[in-house]
C-alpha cells in the first residue's frame, strides 16, 4: 500500500508448508487459494480521502488506517463476502461478515505511513488473518483465533504439552515424511524442572527438555521438519467443535454448502440464509422517532429501505402505540416484525384496526401492496431464495471498492484482484435490477455481454461510503467495470488480465500417503526476517528456517547484494555475523543466502535497514542569493536552497522585515515589494531546522529602486481629517486621512488599509499608483509611470502600459 510488496508471504504458494500446517489441525481437506500480489499506488479510504504518497496516520504492527480499512475490512472481508455472494456492506465495521464457512483470508500487508514503511501482522479472527511472518508460531496463533480460540485457553493446564502418562499429551505425526514431532522442545535442554509456574502449575521436563506450549499459549515450532506449532489435545478438541458448527463450501451440494449434523453424524446440505436487510428499532431513542407518528411516515422510510423492519419494546424501552403506514404505499414483499417484551402494554395500529400484543408476542406482517397480511418468521424465510453459487472452485477476478449512494463522496474501484479458486453467483436479472439505485456493471470480453450486480441503495454508516465486493469468473474474460447510481456512472475500471498462472493447492488425507518422493525436491531457502538496526551494528543473519522436503543435509552460502560494503564472517554457516559500516545517514543493505541439498538449490534475500546513531545528527545547510534587485511595488519570488546530511525533513521560518509574503512551496516565498520614493533596501532571512532542533540560517538583501518619475500625489484637504488607524473600527460614511489623501468608508471595517482594500473609497481627486495586488473595476483610474490610466473592465495584475484593459488618459501630474 503506497510502497513495494515485501515478497515474503512464504505460506501462500508453498505446497510443502500447506501439507505441514494441514497436519496440525483436525481437518480432512485444506484448500489454499493464492491471489496475485497487488501493489496499490493510491489508496482510497471510505471517508473519501485519496492517499497517493503516504497514510498520515501512524502505522504499527497493529495500527494504521490502511491496515484497518484497506487490508482487513475491504480486502480480507471483501474476498470472503464475495465468496458468500454478498455484493455490498459497511466499509468501516466487521459486523457485515457472517462467518458462515471455515473460510479465512490471510494478507501480508505493508504500507507507507507518516512514520515510514510498516509491515502489519499479529492479528487474526472473524475469518481473516493479517500476517507478518507466515512461518512460525505467528501463523499458528493468528489462524487459531479464527477457530474461536483466545489466549491461553484452559490456562496452563490447557495450553501446555505433557508427558505420555498425563492427560493432554500427544505427539504430532507427519504422514508425508513418516516422522513424529515431539511435544517437548529439542532446542531447550537446560536442566530446569518446570516449563512454567505462573499459575502454580509445574510440569517436569523430560530428560531436561522443556515441554512445549500450545500455539495459543506462547509455544513455538521446534521440530526440524515443521514450521508450525503443535496444538494440545485440549485445544484441538475446541477447534474440532468450532469447525463442526460451520458450513463448508461443497460443489456437490445443490445449495453450494454442506454442514455436519451431529445427530445423524453425516454431512447434510446447508442453505445460506437469505440476504435480507434488517432494520431494528429497539432502543428508547429509536422508538421515540416513531412515537405518536400516526401516519407511520417515519416507519415508512425504514420499510422502503429494508427488507424487514423490526420494532421491539422491553422493560425500560417502550412506547404504547406502533402505527404501520398504509400497505398501499409499501412495495409488496416488505415485512414488519413487531414484538412486545415489555411489562407495559403495546397496541399495533394496522389496516385501520388496533391489535393489542401480549407480553412475549412477536408478530410478522407482509405487504401485498394493498393490505398488511399476517405471516410467520418461517414463511418469511421461505419466501426469500437462498444464495447458492452458480460456479464453485473456479478462477475468479474479485472486484472491491467504495461507492456513495448519496453521490456526495467519490466512488472508487480498486485494481482487480485475481485468485485461483473462488465462488461465483448469478448477476442480478434485468427484470429485478433497480436502475435508479446503485449497481456494478461488468463488460465481458468472451461474449460481449454486460452483467449487473445490485448494491444497497443507502449508506450503511453516516459520512462514509459503502464497500462492494463481487466475484467474476475469469473464464468470462471481464474487461471493464463501472459503479452506477441513479443511472450515473460514478467510477470505472479497465480490468487487467491476470499476470500469473495461479494454481490452487488442495491437501487432503489421501494425498499424504506417499512417504517416498520419486523426485528430489529443491530446498526452500529462508534468509530470516527483515531487520531495523543502528548504523555500525553487528547483526546475526540466520537461515535456520530453511527447509528440505527430502530431509537432505543442506549447505549455505551468504553474500551481500547491495549497500555499503559490510564485513561478513563465515559465509558458509547457517548463522553468520555481519558488521555494518558506520554511516551518518540511513542505509539499506540486502544479503542473500543460497541453500543447496547437493543437487539443486534455492535463494532468498533479507533487507537490513540501518539508521544513523542518535549522536550522529548533523545540522542542515541553507543558502539564499547574496542580493536581489526589484522595482518599487513589484512581486518577486525568493527561493532557499537547503540540504541535510542526515536526510531529515526540514522546516522553514522566514523573516522579511515586515514585508508581506505568501508561501509558494516549502522552500520558496512570494514577496510584495513596497512602493518607495527613494532607493531602499530590505533584509530577508530564512532559518531551517531539522527534527532535533539543529538549525542554519541565511540572509539576502532586496534592493528596491524608487520610481523617480512618479508624480507627487497629495490633497491639501486631507489635513482636515483624522489619520486612519488599523486598531480603530469605522462605519460606512466615515472620512479619514491616509497618505495625505481623503478616503470614505463604504461599510463597517477594521484593519483594512484604505489604499489596498475594497472597504474604502478614494475621495481626493487624484489617481493612485497602480498596484499588482489590487483589483480594479471598470472606470477606476490609476497612475503608472506618470501617466493616468482608466480600466475598461474588472482587472487585477494587468500592467497598464502593456494590457489592453487600460486606456491612457494623459499625464497623471498636475
Amino acid at each position: 500500500m503506497l510502497t513495494n510488496p515485501r515478497g515474503r508471504f512464504y505460506f501462500a504458494d508453498n505446497p510443502e508448508r500447506h501439507r505441514d500446517y494441514f497436519q496440525k489441525i483436525p481437518v480432512s481437506k485444506l484448500i489454499v487459494n493464492p491471489y496475485e500480489t497487488v501493489k496499490l499506488n493510491e489508496v482510497m479510504l471510505p471517508d473519501d480521502r485519496l492517499l497517493t504518497e503516504l497514510d498520515p496516520s501512524t502505522g504499527t504492527w497493529h495500527k494504521g488506517d490502511m491496515r484497518a480499512y484497506t487490508a482487513k475490512i475491504l480486502m480480507s472481508h471483501g474476498i470472503n463476502l464475495a465468496n458468500y455472494g454478498i455484493n455490498s456492506s459497511t466499509a468501516i465495521s466487521e459486523r457485515a461478515h457472517p462467518y458462515t464457512a471455515n473460510q479465512i483470508t490471510a494478507i501480508a500487508a505493508v504500507g507507507r505511513y507518516q512514520n515510514g514503511v510498516v509491515a502489519h501482522g499479529g492479528s487474526g479472527g472473524n475469518g481473516m488473518v493479517t500476517i507478518d511472518s507466515s512461518l512460525g508460531n505467528e501463523w499458528s496463533h493468528e489462524v487459531g483465533h479464527n477457530f474461536g480460540l483466545g489466549h491461553w485457553p484452559g490456562g496452563t493446564d490447557g495450553t501446555t504439552h505433557r508427558p505420555s502418562t498425563d492427560i493432554n499429551s500427544a505427539w504430532g505425526w507427519d504422514q508425508f515424511q513418516q516422522r513424529f514431532i515431539a511435544n517437548f522442545m529439542w532446542n531447550k535442554r537446560n536442566g530446569q524442572d518446570q516449563v512454567c509456574c505462573t499459575d502454580g502449575i509445574g510440569i517436569p521436563a523430560f530428560e531436561g527438555y522443556k515441554f512445549n506450549r500450545d500455539a495459543m499459549g506462547g509455544g513455538e515450532p521446534t521440530s526440524p521438519i515443521s514450521k508450525y506449532t503443535l496444538y494440545t489435545p485440549f485445544v484441538l478438541e475446541k477447534i474440532q467443535n468450532f469447525m463442526e458448527k460451520k458450513a463448508t463450501f461443497d460443489a456437490a451440494s445443490s445449495t453450494g454448502f454442506s454442514k455436519w449434523n451431529d445427530e445423524t453424524k453425516t454431512m447434510q446440505e446447508y442453505e445460506q440464509p437469505a440476504l435480507l436487510l434488517v432494520k431494528s428499532i429497539a432502543s428508547q431513542s429509536q422508538l421515540n422517532t416513531i412515537k405518536d407518528d400516526t401516519a407511520g411516515s417515519v416507519l415508512l422510510g425504514y420499510i422502503n429501505d429494508f427488507d424487514i423492519t423490526k420494532v421491539e419494546t422491553g422493560d425500560g424501552r417502550w412506547i404504547r402505540d406502533i402505527y404501520l403506514p398504509s400497505a398501499a404505499n409499501v412495495a409488496a414483499g416488505k415485512v414488519v416484525n413487531v414484538a412486545r417484551y415489555s411489562g407495559y402494554g403495546v397496541t399495533v395500529h394496522i389496516n385501520g384496526q388496533s391489535v393489542n400484543l401480549n407480553r412475549g408476542d412477536s408478530k410478522f406482517y407482509i405487504s401485498d401492496g394493498k393490505v398488511w397480511q399476517e405471516t410467520s418468521e418461517a414463511q418469511v424465510a421461505e419466501n426469500n431464495p437462498t444464495r447458492a453459487p452458480t460456479d464453485s472452485g473456479v478462477a475468479v477476478t474479485t472486484l472491491v471498492g467504495y461507492y456513495d449512494p448519496q453521490q456526495a463522496l467519490n466512488s472508487y474501484i480498486f485494481p482487480a484482484l485475481h485468485g485461483a479458486y473462488g465462488f461465483v453467483y448469478q448477476p442480478t436479472p434485468a427484470e429485478s435490477l433497480n436502475t435508479n439505485g446503485c449497481y456494478v456493471r461488468v463488460y465481458n470480453g468472451r461474449n460481449y455481454q454486460t452483467d449487473n450486480y445490485q448494491l444497497v441503495g443507502f449508506r450503511y454508516d453516516d459520512n462514509v461510503m459503502n464497500k462492494f465486493h463481487i466475484n467474476l469468473k475469469q473464464a468470462d474474460a471481464p474487461t471493464r467495470a463501472e459503479v452506477v447510481c441513479d443511472n450515473t456512472v460514478l467510477s470505472s475500471l479497465d480490468i487487467e488480465k491476470p499476470k500469473q498462472d495461479l494454481k490452487v493447492s488442495i491437501v487432503q488425507s489421501d494425498s499424504l500417503t506417499d512417504s517416498t518422493p520419486t523426485e528430489n525436491s529443491a530446498p526452500v531457502a529462508h534468509a530470516g526476517e527483515d531487520q531495523s538496526v543502528l548504523s555500525g551494528a553487528t547483526i546475526t543473519l540466520s537461515a535456520n528456517q530453511s527447509t528440505d522436503a527430502d530431509g537432505d543435509e543442506l549447505t549455505y552460502v551468504w553474500k551481500q547484494i547491495s549497500g555499503l560494503p559490510a564485513t561478513i564472517q563465515s559465509i558458509d554457516k547457517v548463522n553468520i555475523s555481519v558488521i555494518l559500516p558506520e554511516s551518518n545517514k540511513a542505509e539499506s543493505y540486502v544479503f542473500s543466502v543460497t541453500v543447496s541439498d547437493g543437487k539443486v538449490s534455492s535463494e532468498d534475500t533479507v533487507i537490513i535497514s540501518a539508521q544513523p546513531q542518535a549522536n550522529q545528527n548533523h545540522a542542515p545547510q541553507v543558502s539564499l542569493p547574496q542580493s536581489m534587485e526589484a522595482k518599487s511595488g513589484a512581486v518577486i519570488e525568493i527561493a532557499a536552497t537547503a540540504s541535510d546530511q542526515d536526510g531529515d525533513v526540514l522546516s522553514y521560518q522566514w523573516h522579511t522585515s515586515g514585508l508581506v509574503y505568501q508561501p509558494v512551496s516549502v522552500s520558496t516565498i512570494r514577496l510584495t515589494v513596497p512602493e518607495v520614493t527613494v532607493d531602499s533596501q530590505f533584509t530577508v532571512r530564512v532559518v531551517v531546522s531539522d527534527p532535533t532542533g539543529e538549525s542554519a540560517s541565511s540572509s539576502t538583501v532586496v534592493k528596491v529602486k524608487a520610481n523617480n518619475d512618479a508624480c507627487s500625489i497629495s490633497d491639501p484637504n486631507a489635513a482636515n481629517y483624522a489619520i486612519w488607524s488599523a486598531s480603530k473600527s469605522y462605519s460606512g460614511g466615515d472620512l479619514v486621512s491616509y497618505k495625505q489623501l481623503v478616503w470614505k468608508a463604504k461599510y463597517w471595517s477594521q484593519n483594512n488599509q484604505p489604499d489596498n482594500s475594497d472597504a474604502w473609497e478614494l475621495i481626493s481627486d487624484v489617481a493612485l499608483p497602480w498596484s499588482t495586488q489590487k483589483a480594479y473595476s471598470g472606470g477606476d483610474q490609476v497612475a503608472y509611470n506618470s501617466v493616468k490610466y482608466e480600466a475598461k473592465w474588472w482587472t487585477r495584475g494587468d500592467q497598464p502600459d502593456v494590457s489592453s484593459v487600460w486606456t491612457s488618459k494623459g499625464s497623471a501630474c498636475q
